[in-house]
């Protein structure tokens, strides 16, 4: 009797510590991900940053929105805050 109860303890002890090492895997790989699509959304913005900087400069040197479009590779929605 003793035996058995042994047994099912070990069974249920080692469930357990499977659930606790696969979650802690789990969260470790999400926190992963979260921070590299963090950084690539961080860097697409910081793209945007400079084009638009770039694009103000264009605009103030007389170039039209097609060569601007053209020289910084900005879609007509992306310069739509210069245009006011």
């Amino acid at each position: 009797y003793d035996e058995s109860i042994k047994a099912v303890d070990d069974y249920y002890s080692g469930l357990y510590g499977s659930y606790v090492e696969g979650e802690k895997k789990g969260i470790a790989k999400g926190i992963a991900k979260g921070i590299a699509k963090g950084r690539a959304e961080g860097r697409a913005e910081g793209e945007l940053s400079k084009g638009l900087t770039i694009a103000r400069n264009l605009l103030s040197m007389g170039m039209s929105w097609s060569q601007i479009m053209q020289a910084t590779g900005l879609t007509e929605e992306e310069l739509k805050p210069l245009q006011a």
